[in-house]
């Protein structure tokens, strides 16, 4: 058992800052690049993103979700292999993003056919 404190400045930018066995937590922040992502899922993760500034759109594609758009105080779900992408509103974004789960974290795939 432990306590572990990462300062600010040592927290990586969209990147794990914490990451044990089954369970990460990442935080986003800065002015993301213009235009949608690439589309990928977290394999077996579970994700709950959590906006604290700016607005996050969320393309689920073939999942029949649709787009989703989320702003600050918004909370996020992702179900396990869902395949998404992101394009960020304009300005600064600020998210929190936990991952529970095991394997990678991200897996990058081809987009959903729109056919």
């Amino acid at each position: 058992m432990g306590v572990m404190h990462i300062s600010k400045s040592e927290i990586p930018n969209d990147r794990s800052a914490i990451e044990r066995e089954g369970f990460a937590v990442a935080v986003q922040r800065g002015e993301p690049p213009v235009g949608w992502g690439t589309w990928h899922h977290h394999g077996d993760h579970h994700v709950v993103a959590y906006v604290l500034a700016g607005t996050v759109h969320v393309d689920a594609g073939g999942s029949g979700n649709g787009t989703i758009q989320a702003s600050a105080g918004d909370l996020v779900y992702i179900e396990p292999e869902t395949i998404h992408r992101e394009r960020y509103g304009e300005g600064e974004i600020a998210t929190v993003g936990f991952y529970f789960g095991s394997g990678p974290g991200r897996v990058d795939v081809d987009g959903p056919d729109r056919g």
